[in-house]
């Protein structure tokens, strides 16, 4: 299933626990880190996170 497509290997965040934390309020990047831990280790997916916070929201990262 794509929204269990993982975006941060490091962490085990998918792209569903990306999108659950933006339904509670996450909007940056910043935000994203601290509730999923996603982008916090290696840095390899942060582009991909920022890109889904662009795409899903206009929100910029």
């Amino acid at each position: 299933m794509a929204g269990d497509r993982k975006i941060c290997r490091c962490r085990n965040v998918s792209y569903v626990d990306i999108r659950k934390e933006m339904i509670n309020g996450a909007r940056t990047l910043e935000e994203i880190m601290e509730k999923t831990g996603a982008a916090t280790c290696c840095g390899g997916c942060t582009s991909e996170v920022k890109s889904i916070l662009e795409s899903v929201c206009s929100c910029k990262g």
